[in-house]
């Protein structure tokens, strides 16, 4: 104590237990009546998961974003709030998060979901359009590249790298007629 005020220092929270962590990122609802709408962040890693949720909710003020575990969504209820699924799969195929990718998800339809990857560009943009997948986009990307793709998906547009469509598209068929 210091003439009578107590350090800044002292003022700290005491820290938390790893059960109290969460990697929500609360946002107001900006005087609107009922919640904000809610971005999903799925990622099997915290380090990434914690720090990519940090900047959205930073990008997108209005939103909340809510960081969750691919093994942790099971058991996640369908929410109308949710306005878009963000899938960072790393390595993995889209198959590993099948599980989200059912239009189980409220009243028939499911958000839309953007998947950020690690993985060869052109497989899995055809296995993610395939699945119907809003977007698909490099996880050594830029945080603008990002930014814009999760504004274009939310707006009902679709993001797959203009460079990888067009390699696609000058590769031949893979099945040709014999006739």
């Amino acid at each position: 104590m210091i003439d009578g005020k107590v350090p800044d220092d002292t003022l700290l929270p005491p820290p938390l237990k790893s059960s109290e962590i969460s990697t929500a990122r609360k946002r107001p609802t900006n005087g609107h009546a009922g919640a904000a709408q809610t971005i999903l962040f799925i990622d099997e890693f915290r380090l990434t998961r914690d720090c990519l949720t940090e900047i959205v909710g930073e990008q997108c003020p209005d939103l909340q974003v809510l960081g969750l575990c691919i093994s942790d969504c099971g058991a996640l209820a369908p929410r109308d709030d949710v306005a878009l699924i963000i899938i960072n799969l790393h390595d993995a195929p889209l198959s590993a998060a099948s599980n989200l990718l059912r239009p189980e998800w409220g009243h028939g339809e499911r958000p839309p979901v953007l998947v950020i990857t690690n993985r060869d560009e052109s497989p899995a943009m055809i296995e993610a359009m395939q699945e119907q997948v809003a977007g698909l986009v490099r996880s050594d990307s830029r945080v603008d590249l990002l930014m814009a793709a999760i504004r274009l998906v939310m707006a009902g547009g679709r993001y797959y790298p203009t460079r990888t469509l067009a390699s696609l598209m000058r590769k031949p068929p893979l099945i040709r007629s014999s006739g």
